[in-house]
């Protein structure tokens, strides 16, 4: 299955920090970063694959990158 510019940017808002964020700011970031509100369906699906695919996780109503997401970040960084 295939990645859309959307899971990129929710994977990118969520980012790499050790105390998750919530629905709130993912949406906040992801208005900054697109200069637009992000669709609840789109963001729904967007979580939905990037948790089906081990690239997020979540605990406490807080989303978290998973060493895969920052292990691919790592990898396509060093290719640059």
């Amino acid at each position: 299955m295939g990645y859309t510019n959307n899971d990129s940017l929710v994977l990118f808002c969520i980012g790499f920090g050790r105390k998750g964020c919530t629905l709130k700011s993912i949406i906040s970031s992801s208005d900054y970063l697109d200069r637009s509100i992000i669709e609840r369906e789109t963001l729904q699906k967007s979580l939905n694959v990037l948790l089906v695919n081990g690239f997020i996780d979540v605990k406490n109503k807080r989303y978290f990158a998973t060493d895969n997401a920052i292990n691919l970040y790592n990898k396509e960084k060093d290719k640059k």
